[in-house]
């Protein structure tokens, strides 16, 4: 059985330690990104607390279309959208070495993931302390990696990741939205399928570290 206070300690500890991994993958600069991490946690920090002032946009007691709309905009989606947007725009305003978008984007969401685990410890839905987390990591690792491949390759490798990222946060959305609809199998299938990207960024890592830099 899975108790609530368990299951708010993995949301809180689940996105720092998948940070230390998926960092501990590439050869670190020292010093060479401390803009980015700073930058990352001050927007992940400010991001939370905008969270708590605001309304969701969507509410989930309001039907299947109400529970896919929380989760994309409330939840999986959208909480990830704003530090990909940030971190592009400050690669494009700078020229210095900065942190991996997909470090970026982790960092960001370590305070998210504080202020998360506080607001959804009450309910004890394992949907949100385990599932979310797990989505986050990966959305992140996924689209990133479908980006490099998108910017890298060309033919069908550009046109397939194109369709991946599309794909990607529609469909983590929708693993939400099974999951909270008690269709688990369904879910996790879909979670399995959608992982693929992700499991092969960190398997190209494990292989071959690279520089820590976008």
């Amino acid at each position: 059985m899975c108790y609530p206070s368990v299951m708010a300690v993995f949301t809180l500890l689940w996105v720092p330690f998948f940070f230390f991994f998926y960092h501990s993958l590439f050869e670190v600069s020292p010093g060479a990104q401390k803009r980015g991490v700073i930058l990352a946690l001050l927007g992940g920090s400010l991001g939370a607390i905008l969270k708590v002032l605001l309304d969701s946009f969507a509410d989930p007691s309001g039907g299947p279309l109400g529970v896919y709309f929380h989760g994309f905009f409330d939840v999986i989606v959208f909480p990830l959208f704003i530090p990909g947007v940030v971190f592009l725009v400050c690669k494009r305003l700078s020229s210095d070495v900065w942190i991996s978008p997909a470090s970026f984007s982790l960092l960001w969401m370590i305070p998210v993931s504080l202020q998360r685990a506080f607001l959804w410890s009450g309910n004890g839905d394992p949907v949100y302390l385990v599932g979310v987390p797990l989505l986050w990591t990966l959305l992140i690792m996924g689209f990133w990696f479908l980006f490099n491949v998108i910017k890298e390759e060309i033919g069908v490798p550009y046109y397939l990741a194109w369709v991946g990222a599309v794909i990607l946060p529609f469909g983590a959305s929708f693993v939400f939205w099974a999951w909270y609809q008690n269709q688990f199998w369904l879910g996790t299938v879909l979670f399995v399928v959608l992982a693929v990207p992700a499991v092969l960024h960190l398997v190209q890592l494990w292989k071959h570290p690279i520089p820590e830099q976008a």
